[in-house]
This record gives structure tokens, sequence and C-alpha cells, in this order.
């Protein structure tokens, strides 16, 4: 509940510094407690870095999910990039209704950019999940987004 300090002024840069100190677990604690913004960056972090597919959805759980309903489209365009960065994360089986639910919780206009959705999608064609994910294209289709080609590999060129 210290951590809600950071809101204010005099406060904001020793919060800042202890929030930076915080290990994983302390972060999960802080994060359950209140979903602060500040603590958004170490959440999405140690997200994108999951070893594991049960890990990656454990992680999204425990991380991520919190803050549905709060993050705005710059937010959200770091959950695609952490997603398709990392096979953990786009692999585990969770992950598509996981994702799902936080972006549909985002709200109108506060979708990922066109760009962030264009680099998941590309993502989605390489990985060979789009079906997996056809929900989630399918949502932002609804939006007004149109898939971008494929886009040639290097050793296609």
């Amino acid at each position: 509940m210290i951590l809600k300090g950071v809101a204010f002024a005099q406060f904001q840069a020793p919060i800042v510094a202890l929030i930076a100190g915080l290990d994983r677990d302390a972060l999960a604690q802080a994060i359950a407690a209140a979903p602060l913004p500040e603590l958004w960056a170490q959440a999405v972090e140690i997200y994108a870095s999951s070893g594991s597919f049960r890990g990656s959805e454990a992680n999204f759980s425990e991380y991520i999910t919190p803050y549905a309903g709060t993050l705005d489209a710059a937010a959200l365009d770091q959950l695609l990039d952490a997603v398709a960065g990392n096979g953990q994360n786009y692999a585990a089986a969770g992950t598509s209704t996981l994702l799902l639910s936080v972006v549909r919780n985002a709200g109108a206009g506060r979708l990922p950019s066109v760009d962030a959705r264009n680099r998941f999608y590309q993502m989605l064609l390489r990985s060979r999940r789009r079906e997996a994910f056809a929900e989630m294209t399918a949502l932002f289709e609804a939006d007004g987004w149109t898939p971008p080609p494929a886009a040639l590999d290097d050793d296609e060129d």
C-alpha cells in the first residue's frame, strides 16, 4: 500500500527507486494489492522472459491479468510484443485465451496500435499459430485492422 504514494510528487522519486528494487515475489504481492502503472514495466518484463509454457501462463495470470481493464494502447503494444517475442509465451496453451481477455477488457479506443498488431500477426504467420489466435485477429479486424501480407524472411530475398 505504501507504493500508492508514488502518485504524490514528494514521494515519487524514493518510491520509484523502491519499485525498481522489488524482487519477483514482492512485485507480485504489490500488483495483487494495487496494479499501479509504475509496476507495469517490470510486470511485462517478467512475463516476456518466461522460461516455460506453464511458467508463461502463471506469469500472465500473476503479473498481467491484474491490469485487465486498465491498460492503454502503449501497454497493450508491449504485451503483444512480449507474447510474440518468446516462443514459451505464444505457444503456451492458455495464452490465446488470457491475451484475448485482457485485450477485450481494454475498451474502445485503447486497442493495440496497427504496428503492434502487424508485428503480432507476422509472428502468427511465422510460428503457424494463426488458428490459435483466430479470435484475437477477428477482434482486430472488427476494429478496422487489415492483416498485412506475409513478410519475406531474409533467406527468401
